[in-house]
């Protein structure tokens, strides 16, 4: 990919590399029909265990995280909501693992979340390209940290959009190329019945 190339060129005197953010945006999708993700504060608690910080030491330095949906260069970016992102879904493991306990989950002696002799063991379906599969990895080190058992099955997108379509997932990691967050709605409102 390109951005397995970024410190050559950028080294090279020959070649002006300019940095910018795409117009695309990564996500988890969670298949609310899993009993595992039923319930809204666990989904804020997974969301809340992932570190941006611990996530970029995966990825090149041609690659970047955002807060949100609405990214710095978005029509319709707001400082306020990337404020109101970060203070109620930013990382914080701390309160993650108490969201996760009010829910009824506690770590068992192999250190994994369970409830009701069940435990919180899913497979994430992503895409094969290097980058994601990386940052999976990366939110797979952080899930671990707070019990969350979390396998990972890689295959092309197109596979991976077909399965989350059907409903045949657990979560799985989306991507869309698109600059202005209102163009997503479409999707998930016609994903949430």
């Amino acid at each position: 990919t390109p951005t397995d190339y970024y410190s050559k060129l950028k080294e090279n005197s020959d070649v002006k590399v300019v940095d910018s953010s795409g117009a695309s945006v990564d996500y988890a999708e969670f298949n609310m029909k899993n009993p595992l993700f039923a319930d809204k504060s666990v989904r804020k608690a997974l969301i809340m265990a992932i570190s941006k910080k611990h996530m970029k030491s995966y990825l090149s330095k041609a690659d970047s995280t955002t807060s949100c949906f609405v990214q710095k260069k978005s029509l319709n970016y707001s400082k306020d909501a990337e404020d109101y992102y970060n203070e109620h879904y930013g990382y914080n493991k701390k309160e993650a693992e108490k969201l996760l306990k009010a829910a009824g989950w506690k770590k068992n002696d192999k250190g994994i979340l369970e409830k009701n002799g069940k435990t919180f063991t899913f497979t994430m379906k992503t895409s094969d390209a290097d980058n994601v599969k990386k940052s999976i990895q990366a939110i797979q080190a952080d899930w671990k940290d707070i019990g969350v058992n979390m396998k990972i099955e890689a295959k092309g997108w197109s596979y991976v959009n077909q399965d989350v379509e059907k409903g045949k997932f657990a979560c799985a990691r989306m991507g869309l190329e698109w600059s202005e967050p209102f163009l997503l709605l479409d999707i998930f409102m016609s994903r949430s019945n």
